[in-house]
């Protein structure tokens, strides 16, 4: 982790905190989660991660969430991300605040996005099983799949 600086926490979940961070090496800015269990005392941790990982190592599409690198600091494990700006319920909230709903044209750009990313994954036999606008992230008009820890793989 020596590599970057946290500038921000963005938010937290069942299994993470996840980070805005400058990597000093590429001068970009990343998103880290933190896994908050450590990898050898939790068996349900290297479920999640073996998933998560393993979906996005599989999954390499416009419409999926990128990831950059893994991390295992002291048996604690970093995943770290491309950064979006935030998720489409974020948008969704703060556009309704503001009174400007999606135009159709908006919502029919959206919706094409997911399904392609989505159409990607089953083509490749996987199954996101948590698909909502708080797994769905934006970055200006661009929407992308994340949170792949509950993905199955048909077999």
């Amino acid at each position: 982790m020596d590599n970057y600086l946290i500038i921000e926490k963005l938010g937290s979940g069942t299994f993470g905190v996840v980070y805005k961070a400058f990597n000093k090496q590429t001068d970009e800015i990343v998103a880290i989660k933190k896994l908050l269990h450590k990898y050898e005392e939790s068996s349900s941790v290297k479920i999640i991660i073996n998933r998560e990982v393993k979906s996005l190592v599989f999954n390499k599409h416009e419409n999926i969430v990128k990831l950059k690198e893994i991390i295992n600091e002291k048996n604690t494990i970093f995943l770290v991300f491309e950064y979006m700006q935030g998720s489409l319920h974020h948008c969704m909230v703060h556009r309704t605040k503001a009174n400007a709903p999606f135009s159709e044209a908006e919502v029919r750009h959206v919706c094409f996005q997911i399904l392609q990313g989505l159409a990607y994954m089953h083509h490749n036999g996987y199954i996101h099983r948590d698909l909502k606008p708080g797994n769905l992230l934006v970055y200006n008009d661009v929407v992308k799949i994340s949170d792949l820890g509950a993905c199955t793989r048909d077999e």
